[in-house]
């Protein structure tokens, strides 16, 4: 990785001669570079992803990430942005639906309903599942108070209660980091089926760039209890845990996985979706609300995928 790293540079560097201390833009450079060799060799290796992931196992129900954050869903509960996500994440995600109106959307890992509720208020028909109960009572709280029309069900995403060919659009946004490779194949898997033809699957995650030891979330923000080396272009996925603290101040930690970019885009090509967009989403100026999310600035904070529902 290093030579890559160094040889990149050299490359640079006769083409922004003026920028060529400017090392953020030395990393969109190379980022940029990654996305476009890792999305060519993903072509090129399905097959080998397919025997990786057989290789795999599933998780039990009881070992559900959910199981983490049960007593803590008030780190959750939020009627307006609050964490980075909400201002990156989230935001360019729900505007790469090209009409909402009507059209029956699933949140597949709704948590308390915050992505839910905007989508209602957009048009959408609505429906938000979670395997945490605790978070699903929250959602249907705030529904039965404010009534926007969503249903919101416990459900595993893994195993869909809903007919096939129901949605027009199913987004998925900051879940799938908390699931294996596996169960996302199987979350994929009922994706498809679920999906109307030509719908349309949009998911965000964190950026694995930001999970890796040369990020400043990894330096500067201390929320890592145990951390393993991440590739985050190699086949591999990676495991560490991560701490949170709910409203009450109260810390508590999460089992988190990094998957690569190549990943995603292969198991999305595997299951029969056609890729439309992917984009990284920067951290600017206008997304740093809060003080401490000042060193995170000009670096990739999540990464954009949507594709559609091949015949």
């Amino acid at each position: 990785m290093t030579t890559i790293l160094v040889v990149t540079y050299i490359l640079y560097y006769p083409l922004n001669k003026s920028t060529y201390l400017n090392f953020n833009s030395f990393i969109q450079y190379v980022l940029t570079i990654n996305i476009i060799v890792t999305i060519v060799i993903s072509s090129l290796t399905t097959n080998h992803l397919t025997e990786k992931i057989k290789g795999d196992t599933m998780k039990k129900p009881a070992t559900h990430p959910s199981y983490f954050f049960e007593i803590n869903t008030s780190f959750w509960r939020r009627n307006k942005p609050q964490v980075l996500g909400d201002f990156i994440g989230r935001p360019e995600a729900i505007a790469l639906l090209n009409s909402t109106a009507n059209k029956k959307i699933l949140d597949a890992g709704c948590g308390t309903g915050y992505v839910s509720r905007i989508l209602a208020l957009k048009g959408g028909i609505v429906f938000g599942c979670d395997a945490d109960l605790e978070s699903i009572k929250v959602a249907k709280r705030a529904e039965a108070t404010n009534p926007l029309g969503i249903s919101y069900r416990e459900c595993d995403i893994r195993e869909l209660p809903f007919d096939s060919e129901f949605f027009n659009y199913i987004v998925s946004i900051s879940v799938l980091v908390y699931i294996t490779r596996v169960e996302i194949w199987s979350f994929l898997q009922e994706a498809y089926r679920v999906l109307k033809k030509n719908g349309e699957i949009i998911i965000s995650i964190p950026h694995p760039y930001m999970q890796s030891i040369e990020s400043p979330a990894r330096k500067e923000v201390f929320n890592w209890i145990k951390y393993c080396p991440l590739k985050i272009f190699d086949k591999e996925s990676q495991k560490f845990k991560q701490l949170y603290f709910n409203t009450e101040m109260e810390m508590f930690s999460a089992e988190v996985w990094s998957h690569p970019i190549s990943f995603y885009i292969e198991s999305l090509k595997q299951h029969n979706f056609a890729i439309s967009h992917i984009k990284e989403l920067f951290i600017r100026k206008k997304h740093l609300i809060r003080k401490e999310w000042g060193s995170q600035y000009d670096y990739p904070g999540y990464f954009l995928i949507k594709a559609t529902k091949k015949q």
